[in-house]
């Protein structure tokens, strides 16, 4: 499970990117790059100053996109679409921006200069009308931006794999130890049959964006999104005490809190089976035109034919004594043996498990 403190760091990184790139304005300004796009004012500029402003105004609207990115934003997928939530987005980073730098420049001219309120306003009002503030708010819209594009990488396709391609890592194809989990929604075909396509691919949608909420304080990549699957992924050694029961958790009790808004919209709320198994497998980078990560061994089969084997058990979460042996701590959870079957591919008996505290009428 992913700690805390990478928490922590994830939003420390946030707010020195947001101070950085407001003390690189201030560089830009002072080494005159900024005036071919920006009127003077009548104010001088001082650059020490400036810095200091840039510091604060950087720590306080790097909070600020925190709390909007993480708090506000997802809570609008309740009741918009992605695209009238990038709209909202877009209009609201520029205002957040206006106030942030209002109140920063107000604030500096009350406490460290000892201007009166009413000239105080007028000098910070005629800040913000000149073309030295529209150019520092163009900047620190696109700031907001970038920090909203890695964000979103991060959450749809995990923490390692943007690195991964950058890097070009896996350009070569390396074995590894690896853990999966297949997520599937249950009974599919009746819910699209009753939905249409084109609201049945909205309703995937939602399911999509909300697990992946609800797996935002896990260490894991998406492998791939097939039809009404998600497949999941992460290295043995990052899983030591059974992180897949808890991810499941996590995904269930989010689309349980999520019920009402899935009836009131689709008439249906959904509900996943998950087969988790673990082993050897080749990674490799496939395709010329478009990259996209690959993985090849048996494990893959074998927990795919575990979600098939969910309804005939009556379990909504399976996993093989391969994932059951690969963890090294004490365990969180019971598990509860099931039965030993022959999967289809599969030479060998494969002890089936479930979580003995999670059940799911299907």
């Amino acid at each position: 499970m992913k700690t805390k403190i990478s928490i922590w760091w994830e939003y420390t990184v946030i707010l020195l990117f947001f101070i950085g790139g407001c003390n690189l304005f201030v560089y830009f300004k002072t080494a005159g790059m900024v005036d071919i796009f920006s009127n003077s004012v009548s104010r001088p500029f001082n650059p020490l100053e400036a810095h200091f402003k840039a510091t604060v105004g950087g720590l306080f609207f790097g909070i600020i996109a925190i709390w909007f990115e993480s708090r506000l934003y997802p809570r609008l997928s309740h009741y918009f679409t992605k695209l009238h939530r990038r709209i909202i987005w877009s209009i609201c980073i520029p205002v957040l921006i206006f106030v942030n730098v209002l109140t920063v420049h107000l604030s500096y001219l009350l406490l460290f200069e000892g201007m009166a309120l009413e000239a105080a306003t007028v000098q910070a009002m005629g800040f913000m009308r000149s073309g030295l503030f529209i150019s520092f708010l163009v900047h620190c819209f696109f700031l907001s931006l970038a920090v909203s594009f890695i964000r979103q990488l991060r959450i749809n396709f995990g923490e390692t794999v943007f690195l991964n391609y950058l890097s070009g890592k896996y350009s070569n194809p390396l074995i590894e130890q690896r853990s999966f989990m297949f997520l599937d929604l249950n009974k599919s075909t009746q819910i699209a049959e009753k939905l249409g396509h084109v609201k049945y691919s909205r309703f995937l949608n939602k399911c999509f964006d909300d697990i992946l909420e609800a797996l935002l304080p896990f260490k894991y990549e998406v492998y791939q999104f097939v039809g009404d699957e998600v497949v999941l992924t992460w290295k043995i050694k990052d899983d030591t005490t059974g992180k897949a029961i808890e991810m499941y958790d996590a995904v269930n009790a989010k689309l349980e809190g999520e019920s009402q808004i899935y009836r009131q919209q689709f008439g249906i709320a959904p509900k996943f089976k998950a087969g988790v198994s673990c082993g050897e497998v080749t990674a490799t980078m496939v395709g010329k035109g478009s990259r996209h990560m690959a993985y090849h061994g048996d494990v893959l089969n074998t927990t795919a034919r575990l979600l098939g084997q969910c309804k005939k058990l009556d379990k909504p979460l399976l996993f093989t004594d391969f994932y059951l042996k690969s963890l090294t701590e004490p365990l969180k959870f019971k598990p509860h043996f099931l039965s030993e079957l022959r999967l289809r591919g599969k030479q060998k008996m494969s002890r089936i498990y479930s979580p003995e505290a999670l059940n799911l009428i299907f």
